[in-house]
């Protein structure tokens, strides 16, 4: 399930995987069954394990937030 207000761009999503409100998403790929919380941001070349769950504001490139 991908929540309406994340926002994913040139990305893999894998089977099943959970990305939470406003998510930023940019070339990273997801593996199946991940949940990534709330307000993470993961950009080019980041990868998650099939599985992994990230909090919310686990990750984040940028304080505007």
């Amino acid at each position: 399930m991908i929540h309406e207000s994340a926002h994913i761009t040139n990305s893999i999503i894998g089977e099943s995987a959970v990305v939470g409100a406003h998510a930023i998403i940019d070339g990273a790929v997801i593996g199946d069954g991940a949940v990534i919380g709330a307000h993470n941001e993961l950009t080019a070349g980041a990868r998650v394990w099939p599985g992994a769950q990230l909090g919310d504001t686990a990750i984040r490139f940028s304080s505007d937030r």
